[in-house]
């Protein structure tokens, strides 16, 4: 290969990972454990635990992860959901929906993490949303009532949101008709979580990248000509 195609693909390989990194970096938002668990979670009534939480300005929701006891026989899904503070309710349509999550083995007493992955879940900076897991209109495998409790720093850490939850039974529709219940150990009182964010990339590194791409296909274009006898006439 030529001195020249190999500056190209390069540069254009160069262009391609320049855009895909995070324009600004990474924001982890989270609280400590250790205080009183909250429970029960899970069926046959409060099957809905969560935590509310504003978007920081690095907006990309990649991951979320809630401490819970082993349950190893408890169904459920994650979700993400806008949040109306004015009515404590969970609003719109679902922005993430899982699919259903066994819930977690271990040693009795410990707290265990469930981490969910988002496929760079986009949210409005400055905005309150509600992650949460919930136990409605999932199978159980074994027993009918299956109940588990959640790791919780039993006070306000964090200022952006709190925990809540609903005793919706097996309704998923009141999500977003029913009102949560709020500040079950305080005002403000959080559960133990983990969230992490990462920045978009901004307008001119797209371009950079679209650019590196068309490089890469106009050079192979190029050899493919060069490699192509003419035809006789």
């Amino acid at each position: 290969m030529a001195m020249i195609d190999r500056m190209l693909i390069a540069t254009a390989v160069a262009a391609v990972v320049s855009a895909s990194s995070p324009a600004n970096g990474q924001t982890i938002l989270s609280t400590s454990g250790g205080g009183t668990p909250i429970s029960p979670f899970g069926k046959p009534n409060a099957q809905t635990f969560g935590q509310t939480f504003t978007a920081p300005s690095d907006n990309v929701f990649q991951s979320l992860t809630f401490y819970l006891g082993p349950a190893g026989s408890l169904v459920f899904k994650a979700y993400v959901y806008s949040w109306d503070a004015n009515t404590t309710r969970a609003t719109g349509s679902a922005l993430f929906t899982s699919n259903p999550i066994i819930g977690p083995v271990g040693p009795p007493g410990s707290f265990i993490p469930v981490t969910v992955f988002f496929n760079s879940l986009v949210l409005d900076p400055g905005g309150t949303y509600v992650a949460f897991f919930s136990s409605s209109g999932q199978g159980t495998i074994g027993e009918v009532a299956l109940q588990d409790a959640w790791d919780s720093p039993a006070a306000n850490q964090y200022a952006g949101g709190a925990f809540v939850y609903l005793n919706n039974g097996e309704n998923t529709g009141a999500f977003t008709t029913q009102q949560w219940s709020t500040d079950r150990q305080g005002p403000g009182s959080d559960v133990r979580f983990t969230m992490s964010f990462t920045s978009t990339p901004e307008p001119a590194s797209w371009a950079f990248m679209l650019t590196g791409l068309a490089s890469v296909g106009g050079l192979g274009l190029m050899r493919r000509r060069k490699r192509t006898p003419a035809l006789l006439e």
